[in-house]
């Protein structure tokens, strides 16, 4: 499509992030530029019941609209149904069972844009690509007019008042688009750590940490620890594509409450070295929260923390012996104590 590819003004941040991304686009376009995934993931269809015209009470139809004429546009809300696993896998369930009579009407915004009638999608964007690769063009549609683009924006982002629960990531990104400071704030620190928060997003390369899992860790730790921990992860476990959120927590809360000399890059290496070395099923990164014990719902950052000391401890015992260059420090008995037990106390043993 020969046109912008922001409908209004978006923050610099906003345009990094999706600058790899098709932004404005009709469903045609957007199968054709996602063949790959379409012909390998979305392959497996079949129609029960693609009949519109008998499905409704009479006098009580919806109106029909031809899908072909829409145009999407992400930075009003809606998101990429095929390039975002897990809106992949729910069309996946569509395709394999297409019924009319499960079609929830789709909706559109009509906008006047330079005398232009334009329709935008602004609900039911894989609804749409589904019965578009089947062939069905004509769909039941919910048809409203918006007085500005920016009014369209605002609708979306403010169903989540009343009756629709966006995903933490799509108010993310609506408010990184309008320039708000905290959401500036965690893509600043996503792009310093080297992370994804979301599987889509395509502006760097690097694993996924979801965004819900980056805030807490955020929180909880200084940003220091938590850019060591992701970075000790992506550099030992160099095809990791996701990083447990759990084992980063744990393990940003270890290096959170570590003493300065043992946060030496060739002290970690060591002990990280002899612990895996020791069990050998922590060269797999997805099994360190079960093999060193902990899994707790709630408290993965202190029980990491804590378990990591202990291990710390028998580890290293004997590293201090002999002319040691790099001395290290040992945890005492209490600070684990209130790690696996007392969490609520864990401020008064950070360094």
């Amino acid at each position: 499509m020969s046109t912008n590819k922001y409908q209004s003004d978006v923050s610099k941040e906003y345009k990094e992030l999706t600058k790899n991304d098709l932004i404005r686009y009709k469903i045609e376009e957007n199968v054709e530029r996602n063949k790959n995934i379409v012909e390998e993931e979305l392959k497996n269809r079949n129609i029960n019941n693609k009949d519109f015209s008998q499905i409704y009470l009479n006098g009580y139809q919806p109106n029909m609209f031809d899908i072909r004429k829409l145009e999407i546009r992400e930075d009003s809300g809606q998101r990429n149904c095929l390039t975002d696993k897990l809106r992949r896998r729910s069309a996946k369930n569509i395709l394999r069972n297409f019924d009319s009579r499960q079609f929830d009407p789709i909706k559109i915004h009509k906008v006047i844009e330079n005398g232009k009638e334009n329709f935008i999608l602004t609900d039911g964007g894989m609804r749409a690509h589904c019965a578009f690769l089947l062939g069905i063009y004509k769909v039941p549609a919910l048809i409203y007019e918006a007085s500005s683009v920016d009014e369209i924006r605002s609708l979306y982002y403010h169903q989540d008042d009343n009756n629709t629960k966006l995903s933490d990531y799509d108010k993310y990104r609506h408010n990184l688009l309008l320039g708000k400071k905290p959401e500036k704030e965690l893509f600043d620190f996503a792009k310093k750590a080297g992370v994804r928060l979301a599987s889509q997003e395509t502006h760097i390369v690097g694993p996924v940490v979801p965004i819900g899992i980056t805030k807490r860790c955020k929180r909880s730790c200084k940003e220091d620890s938590v850019i060591l921990a992701i970075n000790y992860l992506r550099d030992n476990f160099p095809h990791i594509d996701e990083i447990q959120g759990g084992l980063l927590e744990g393990l940003s809360t270890f290096f959170d409450i570590s003493p300065k000399e043992n946060l030496k890059e060739e002290v970690l290496d060591k002990f990280f070295k002899k612990l895996i070395k020791e069990n050998e099923s922590l060269k797999d990164h997805t099994k360190w929260i079960k093999e060193l014990k902990f899994d707790s719902s709630n408290k993965y950052g202190s029980i990491g923390a804590g378990r990591f000391c202990q291990k710390w401890n028998d580890i290293m015992s004997n590293h201090n012996k002999g002319r040691q260059k790099n001395k290290i420090s040992f945890f005492k008995d209490s600070d684990i104590n209130i790690c696996l037990n007392n969490p609520e106390y864990l401020d008064s043993i950070r360094k």
